[in-house]
């Protein structure tokens, strides 16, 4: 009795050994799950910025171009003054 006794001890150790394991896997899995979802928000937050950026780069560029072309038309409209002006003043 005593050898099937030894047996069970070794059995239970064995699992006890095999439940401190798996305990310790889950936790390491734990740990790199909440490490990849930091790193995923990490990049997002990273990438939200960059986008911001661009965004705020194109509103620029945009605000630039309507402003020369403001100008631009500006300058159409007093050549077109001046040359309807020219014409009157040549035809009289």
């Amino acid at each position: 009795m005593s050898n099937s006794n030894a047996e069970y001890q070794t059995i239970i150790s064995k699992i006890d050994s095999l439940s401190d394991k798996l305990e310790l896997y889950g936790e390491k899995l734990e740990l790199y799950k909440k490490t990849s979802d930091e790193q995923i928000k990490s990049i997002r937050d990273e990438n939200k910025v960059y986008q911001d950026s661009i965004r705020a780069e194109i509103k620029a560029y945009q605000d630039a171009n309507k402003q020369q072309l403001n100008v631009s038309l500006g300058v159409l409209v007093t050549a077109a003054i001046a040359i309807l002006a020219s014409v009157v003043i040549s035809s009289s």
